[in-house]
C-alpha cells in the first residue's frame, strides 16, 4: 500500500501521526493522581531502606572482620560504599523531585511555608 498512489484503502503519512491537541486529560497539569503515586514512593522507599541496610552490612562485615580483607572483598567493599553513596544522596534527591513536579503538595506545603515566614 503506497499512499502516493491514490488507491483507495491506503495509508497516508499524516494518518500515523498523533494529534496531541486531540488528547484529552481530565486532571491537573503535573499532578499524578495517588493511586499511581504510591506505588513509585514505596518502591522507591524500599529501595532506599534495602540498599543501605544491605550496604552497611558489607562495609560492617569487611571492616570488623580481618580474615575478610582480602583483594576481592576490598572490592566489593569499593562498590559497597559508592552504592551506599548512590542511594543516600542520589536517591532522595530523585523521589523530591518526583513528588515536587507530579503533586499538588508541594503547592500548598509551599504556600504554608511562605505564610510563615
Amino acid at each position: 500500500m503506497n499512499s502516493t498512489n491514490g488507491e483507495e484503502g491506503s495509508i497516508k503519512h499524516s494518518d500515523l501521526l498523533y494529534d496531541y491537541q486531540d488528547y484529552e486529560y481530565d486532571g491537573e497539569a503535573g499532578v499524578v493522581p495517588l493511586p499511581q503515586l504510591v506505588p513509585v514512593a514505596v518502591t522507591y522507599g524500599l529501595i532506599i531502606l534495602l540498599g543501605s541496610v544491605g550496604n552497611t552490612l558489607v562495609i560492617a562485615a569487611v571492616a570488623r572482620f580481618r580474615n575478610m580483607r582480602s583483594i576481592t572483598n576490598l572490592f566489593l567493599l569499593s562498590l559497597a560504599t559508592a552504592d551506599l553513596l548512590i542511594i543516600l544522596v542520589c536517591a532522595p534527591i530523585k523521589v523530591s523531585n518526583i513528588l515536587y513536579f507530579t503533586t499538588s503538595f508541594n503547592k500548598k506545603f509551599l504556600l504554608n511555608v511562605k505564610k510563615q515566614s
